[in-house]
C-alpha cells in the first residue's frame, strides 16, 4: 500500500479529533507486534484498550518484504489498527552500518510523521524502542502528542539489548563507544540482516541456493567502510547519549522492574515521573488455571528431583553456568531437562561441558501453548541469567504452574523470588553456589512443599493493563477519565 493510501485509510478509521473527545487516541510503537513476548504484550494491551473504547493504532517495525526501502503497510483495521514499518533501517542485534541512523533516521522519521499526522494521537506509548530512532520522542512532541516510554529491555544503552558483551560479561563501561565497536564486530551489518530476513526459510535451506545466498550474506556483512573507522566509536557514544536524552524527554517512564529503572538511572536517565509496572500476559493466567496437582515431596524420596530450564539456550541466560553447576550431581538423584531453542554448535559445547555422567536432556524448541504439558513433572525451575535480565517471563511461568525457582541475583530476578521463602537466589555466574543450592534441595526435597505455599497467586494481566491505561489518561489533553480498578 502506498503512503497516500495508508493516510486515507487512517483518516477514515479515526475520524476527527472532535469525534474522539470522550476517549483517547493512542499510538503504540513496538517491534513485531504479535510475535515474541513484548510483541504479544502489545497486541493484548491493544485489544484491552480498544475494548475500553479508545482508538488504538499499533505501529510495528520489524517485518521485511521484497520492496525496496522502508515503507508503510496497513495490515489490520479491527478491533485496532496495525501499521507495519516494513524494511526498517534500524534492526536490533546487528552491527549498524551507521550508528547515527539510530539517533536520527530520516526515512523512519518521515514515515512516523505521516502516521502521527493521520492518527493525531493524544498519547504515544513507546513499548519497544528497537527499530525506532532516539529522535522519536522529539518528533512525537512536535506533533502535539504526549509520550510514555515503557522500558522493557536495555536497547537504548546497548545494541545487543542486554548489556551482555561478546566476551560473556555484563558491560557497564562502554569506553566512549570504542568497546561497542569491538563487541559488535562479530555481528552482521544491518543491511545484511535486512536481506537475510527477506529470504524464506525453505529457500534459504535449499542446497545450492543456500550456499549462494550465504556468500552474498557474508559479502554484505562487511566491516565499516574505509574512512569512517575512526568515527564509529564516537557514533556509538552519541547513540547512547541520544537515547538517554530521549528517555529523559518522555513525559512518563514506566520500568518493567525496579532493576530496569536502576540500570537506566546508572546511565543517566532522570525522569521525574518514573514508575514500576511488571508485564503480564494472558498465557500466564492460563498457565495458573491449568496448574496440575503436584504430589508432596515430604516423606520417602519419589525418584530423582526433576529440575527444568525454560527459554532460549544462550550464554547470557546462563546456560553454561547451569550445565557446569549440574555436572557431578550423581545420576538417579536429579535430572535436568532443558527446554528451548539451541544451535547445534552451542549444544555440542554444552554437552562437552556436561560430560557423560547424568548429562542434561535437551528437548529443543517448544511452543508456548505446550509449556504446561512440558513441565507437568517438573518440581524445580532454574533461571540462571548472567545478563541484566529485566523481568524474565520464565520465572512467572514456573510460578504460575506451582514450580519454585532458583534464580540468579541480577536484573529483575530478585524482585520475583523471595529468597528462602519460595525459592533461592545465587550470585549471577557462580556455578559453585548454584550447585550448592541444588544439592541442598536434593538433600531435603520437602523444602519444595514449603516454597510452593508461598508462591505468588496473581497472574492476571488486567492490573497491568489498567495501570497502563491510567497513565495514558493522566497524560492526555482530555485529562483523567476516572478509570476504576
Amino acid at each position: 500500500m502506498n503512503p497516500m493510501a495508508t493516510r486515507d485509510a487512517l483518516q477514515v478509521r479515526h475520524g476527527s479529533a472532535d469525534e474522539a473527545h470522550a476517549k483517547l487516541r493512542l499510538l503504540l510503537l513496538g517491534w513485531m507486534v504479535g510475535t515474541g513476548s513484548t510483541g504479544v504484550f502489545i497486541k493484548e494491551l491493544a485489544e484491552y484498550l480498544s475494548g475500553r473504547g479508545h482508538t488504538v493504532t499499533c505501529l510495528s517495525a520489524g517485518r521485511c518484504d521484497w520492496r525496496s526501502g522502508p515503507h508503510l503497510a496497513f495490515v489490520q483495521r479491527e478491533p485496532f489498527n496495525i501499521i507495519e514499518l516494513r524494511n526498517p533501517p534500524i534492526v536490533p542485534g546487528t552491527r549498524p552500518e551507521d550508528a547515527l541512523e539510530h539517533v536520527e533516521s530520516p526515512r523512519t522519521t518521515e514515515l512516523l510523521r505521516e502516521v502521527l499526522g493521520s492518527c493525531n494521537p493524544q498519547v504515544v506509548a513507546i513499548i519497544d524502542f528497537p527499530g525506532w530512532p532516539a529522535s522519536t520522542v522529539r518528533v512525537c512532541h512536535e506533533a502535539g502528542s504526549r509520550v510514555l516510554y515503557y522500558l522493557q529491555n536495555l536497547w537504548p544503552v546497548c545494541t545487543r539489548l542486554s548489556l551482555y558483551s561478546r566476551w560473556k560479561d555484563v558491560c557497564y563501561d562502554f569506553n566512549d563507544g570504542e568497546r561497542c565497536v569491538e563487541c559488535m564486530g562479530n555481528l552482521i551489518s544491518t543491511r545484511a540482516e535486512q536481506v537475510r530476513s527477506r529470504i524464506p526459510s525453505w529457500l534459504w535451506d535449499l542446497t545450492g541456493v543456500k550456499s549462494a545466498a550465504k556468500r552474498t550474506y557474508r559479502a554484505l556483512s562487511h566491516e565499516p567502510r574505509p574512512g569512517i573507522e575512526n568515527r564509529v566509536g564516537e557514533q556509538y557514544a552519541e547513540r547512547r547519549v541520544a537515547y538517554v536524552r530521549a528517555i529523559n524527554e518522555a513525559d512518563i517512564l514506566i520500568g518493567i522492574s525496579k532493576g530496569s529503572l536502576a540500570v537506566a538511572e546508572r546511565f543517566g536517565v532522570r525522569v521525574t515521573d518514573a514508575r514500576e509496572l511488571p508485564v503480564r500476559y494472558l498465557a500466564q493466567k492460563q498457565l495458573r488455571q491449568a496448574r496440575p496437582a503436584r504430589p508432596a515431596r515430604a516423606g520417602e524420596r519419589q525418584g530423582p528431583l526433576r529440575v527444568a530450564y525454560l527459554g532460549a539456550v544462550v550464554p547470557e541466560k546462563g546456560a553454561e553456568v547451569l550445565v557446569t553447576a549440574f555436572k557431578g550431581i550423581p545420576d538417579g538423584v536429579a535430572r535436568l531437562d532443558i527446554y528451548g531453542n539451541v544451535s547445534a554448535e552451542y549444544r555440542k559445547v554444552l554437552q562437552r561441558m556436561a560430560g557423560s555422567v547424568n548429562p542434561p536432556v535437551f528437548h529443543g524448541r517448544y511452543e508456548r501453548s505446550s509449556i504446561a504439558g512440558l513441565l507437568a513433572e517438573a518440581e524445580l525451575g532454574i533461571v540462571p541469567s548472567t545478563c541484566e535480565d529485566t523481568l524474565p517471563s520464565t520465572v512467572v511461568e514456573f510460578h504460575a504452574l506451582g514450580i519454585p525457582v532458583i534464580g540468579s541475583r541480577i536484573g529483575g530476578i530478585p524482585e520475583m523470588i523471595a529468597h528462602e521463602r519460595n525459592g533461592l537466589l545465587f550470585e549471577a555466574g557462580n556455578a559453585e553456589e548454584l550447585r550448592s543450592a541444588l544439592l541442598r534441595v536434593i538433600a531435603k526435597p520437602d523444602v519444595i512443599d514449603a516454597w510452593r505455599d508461598h508462591l505468588p497467586s496473581e497472574f492476571d494481566p488486567l492490573r497491568c493493563w489498567r495501570e497502563f491505561e491510567r497513565a495514558c489518561c493522566e497524560l492526555s489533553v482530555e485529562g483523567s477519565l476516572g478509570i476504576g480498578v
